[in-house]
């Protein structure tokens, strides 16, 4: 019951966050905030830059512990056969697309 009330509860609040995201700025107006000073460039970048390693760090420790219990073939713990290089993909490919991500914002 829980479990249900809190995915309905999140699937609400994302649809609402979309809904927010899209509407034009004549529905909704919600304040800007503006760096643009030194300070405020330069401290938004290393912001940027620890939460891009947090996120990456994260992403690689998905990736190093999915691959390593994918890998492991254990009946009594794991009723599932999992495919370690299959699994490992689907580990890896968010942590590709974040890394692209990155070099695309840092180009343009």
């Amino acid at each position: 019951m829980i479990r249900s009330t809190l995915s309905i509860g999140i699937l609400i609040t994302v649809v609402i966050w979309l809904l927010l995201s899209y509407l034009s700025g004549t529905y909704l107006s919600l304040p800007q905030i503006e760096l643009t000073s030194l300070f405020g460039t330069t401290l938004s970048r290393w912001l940027l830059a620890l939460l891009i390693s947090v996120f990456v760090a994260i992403q690689v420790e998905v990736v190093r512990a999915t691959v390593q219990k994918a890998g492991k073939n254990n009946a009594s713990q794991q009723p599932l056969s999992l495919n370690r290089a299959s699994e490992g993909f689907w580990a890896f490919l968010p942590l590709i697309a974040t890394l692209v991500l990155v070099i695309v914002y840092l180009r343009f």
